[in-house]
């Protein structure tokens, strides 16, 4: 009797070799019509049973959403008509087509359907949209899913051996996200690129002047910042430093001891502390302490902190470092590059995973050292966790040829994770005070006594030693004092890795996503990215920025509260708490009041975008007025938490007069997208 059938889809075709090697060695990939998709064929066991597994891929999504033929011209359909628009969900291009045809040929006469697509949100909804084709073909299909953090045979032969049912909460909330960022971003985009296109002919020309929840305030965070130095006035300061010069076995150390008053705004009055000092002529070692310091080592790699080192150190962008990562991953040289936890389970075999490292000819010594019997392997762990992925981890020695940004990414994550699994840098902290007529000075020493977790990964952090003479209370001593001149110094632009902080601090994004965000806005020329990395708003980003603050909204849309609440929304949805269409009711909602403001104070985004662009060149063509909401707010659900409140802390929005409309970099012109895109 043959064994049943049972079709199993991956993500991307990477991945699905990578699978067929682990359960099929030697097994061979058959072609189909479908670009970059084979077939394998081989046979397994699931669970007790012997199966004939047809091993397939879809590349991402299969399905997109669209509105409907009638409502894709842009200048005959009211923009506000688009809240309602009825929305469809189609094949996103004629590969697509194809291979949907490949998986529905592959899926009849089958009996199970094995999902292997990555363990988040965005796989959970690509299986569902394999679950939707299969079962048009084949309704007695049983889909179950694979659930794997690394493209390991440990780790593929476990979800081979656990398998689970699919998340339908989880595939909810990325439905939910997707018709929300599609319909708000499509909407906001036509009213605004019609108008300001009509209106500034020479500047926007034909570009897309695009919006989305986590676009806007994505460029709010920089305009901020940018706003922050143009308000900045240095002020003249002054601060005195006691120098001392002391010679120990024939060796002269210069010591600065530090104002303990730190600095003031009064050259007279810092010439005053100055007179008295040197009046006194001597100071007084008036307390010597010492107490041991530690250097803690990095907690594991979550997506967000690979991305800040990899911009720090080797100046790759956040969008490219990911992409770096997830190549290395589906070549299973490293886990899966999406995640947010940065803890180890106890169940991960760290010592098996070290072990690979051993032979590093680069840091295999070190980790030989964390081996027992000798060393002990206690990795820190912080306190996030995605409930999916463990931090980022190598699985395997590197081998073959890899260009220079997959050996550095790597190299981070290797050595990364051996410092995580380490022990912290000690050392011993020395501090001297003296007292100098009525003023007292600070040196501090530092003696490191163990580099620890520094010995592996000096590349990324640092801690240096500082020696100090030794000093004993009472001691009299002659320093010299100085007085030096100085200017208090602006904020600095934001760079990638600040920006990628602030967006995982309030939630703009997810790490999947965060990058694309930030990608958008640079493409859509929104923002400049200096050659020290680091973010100028254009005078188009300046000029949506201000017009948007500078209108009543309740919440502002320019800042991270409306889509943090979006976020802690969907993850109601994950929890069961709220149901996808009520949240898609509540932020529709939201967004109509949003943009009954906007077409009533529309004037006040225009006299903002001719501060930057200078006097309009035409009159708009189409308004369509002012837009009045046709529902009320829909009320809360019955149980589940409210949404959380907005960032505490965070900056109100300012006017958009005086230093905020300074002209800053000329609008450069990014590509023109279809006329249905908008990004999120």
């Amino acid at each position: 009797m043959a064994p049943p059938h049972a079709i199993m889809v991956a993500e991307k075709p990477a991945v699905a070799k990578a699978i067929a090697r682990v359960l099929a060695p030697g097994c061979r990939r058959r072609g189909t019509d479908a670009q970059y998709v084979g077939i394998y064929e081989f046979e397994c066991h699931i669970g007790q049973t012997l199966y004939r597994v047809s091993l397939t891929s879809v590349c991402g999504h299969i399905m997109d959403w669209d509105f409907e033929d009638q409502y894709q011209n842009w200048r005959r359909v009211p923009p506000g008509a688009l809240f309602t628009a009825p929305l469809v969900h189609k094949s996103k291009g004629d590969n697509d087509r194809k291979i949907k045809n490949v998986i529905q040929r592959a899926a009849k006469g089958c009996k199970l359907l094995l999902i292997a697509t990555d363990n988040d949100r965005e796989g959970e909804n690509i299986g569902f949209e394999i679950i939707e084709l299969c079962r048009a073909v084949n309704k007695r299909i049983v889909p179950k899913r694979m659930l794997f953090s690394a493209l390991s045979p440990s780790d593929i032969n476990t979800a081979l051996a656990n398998l689970s049912d699919p998340d339908q909460r989880q595939s909810d909330a990325c439905v939910a996200r997707q018709q929300l960022d599609f319909r708000i971003g499509c909407l906001f985009t036509r009213y605004q690129t019609m108008r300001f296109q009509d209106m500034f002919p020479s500047s926007i020309q034909k570009n897309v002047v695009s919006y989305g929840p986590c676009q806007l305030p994505t460029l709010g965070f920089i305009v901020e910042r940018y706003r922050e130095r143009e308000r900045f006035e240095p002020e003249a300061l002054w601060r005195l430093t006691a120098v001392h010069n002391h010679t120990e076995d024939g060796v002269e150390r210069r010591v600065d001891f530090q104002w303990k008053r730190g600095r003031v705004f009064d050259e007279g009055v810092c010439q005053v502390f100055k007179d008295m000092c040197e009046e006194a002529g001597s100071a007084t070692v008036t307390r010597v302490s010492g107490i041991p310091r530690q250097k803690w080592r990095p907690c594991g790699l979550t997506t967000t902190e690979m991305q800040k080192i990899a911009s720090r150190r080797y100046k790759i962008s956040p969008a490219d470092s990911l992409s770096v990562a997830e190549s290395l991953y589906q070549k299973g040289f490293i886990s899966y590059p999406r995640t947010e936890t940065d803890s180890f389970n106890p169940s991960i075999d760290l010592a098996r995973l070290v072990q690979e490292q051993a032979d590093n000819p680069d840091w295999g010594e070190f980790a030989r050292s964390l081996l027992p019997p000798s060393g002990s392997i206690a990795p820190r762990n912080g306190k996030q966790s995605d409930e999916a992925h463990p931090p980022i981890h190598p699985t395997k020695k590197l081998v073959g040829q890899f260009d220079q940004r997959q050996r550095q990414i790597y190299d981070l994550v290797c050595r990364h994770f051996l410092a995580c699994c380490s022990r912290n840098a000690r050392g011993h902290e020395t501090q001297v005070e003296i007292t100098m007529a009525t003023e007292k000075f600070t040196a501090k020493g530092l003696a490191i006594s163990d580099s620890g977790y520094l010995e592996v990964y000096s590349n990324y952090d640092s801690w240096r030693g500082k020696m100090i003479p030794n000093y004993t209370q009472g001691q009299q001593i002659t320093p010299e004092v100085q007085m030096q001149d100085g200017e208090t110094t602006a904020p600095k632009l934001l760079s990638e890795s600040d920006l990628l902080s602030l967006m995982s601090k309030y939630e703009i994004g997810t790490d999947a996503t965060m990058a694309e965000h930030i990608r958008t806005i640079q493409s859509r020329n929104y923002v400049d990215l200096t050659s020290a990395r680091e973010f100028v708003p254009t005078t188009l980003g300046i000029g949506l920025v201000n017009g948007y603050d500078a209108m009543s909204f309740p919440t502002s849309v320019s800042r991270p509260d409306l889509r943090r609440s979006m976020e802690a929304d969907l993850k109601r949805i994950c929890a069961g708490e709220c149901t996808k269409d009520h949240i898609i009711a509540e932020h529709i909602s939201r967004y109509e009041q949003v943009y009954s403001i906007l077409t009533r104070e529309i004037d006040r985004m225009d006299s903002a975008l001719e501060e930057q662009f200078g006097p309009r060149e035409g009159q708009p063509r189409g308004t369509w007025g002012h837009f009045t909401p046709q529902q009320p707010p829909p009320s809360p659900p019955p149980s589940g938490p409210p949404a959380p409140p907005g960032p505490p802390g965070f900056p109100p929005a300012p006017s958009t007069s005086g230093a905020h409309s300074t002209t800053t970099h000329h609008l450069q012109h990014p590509p023109s997208t279809s006329s249905s895109a908008a990004a999120a």
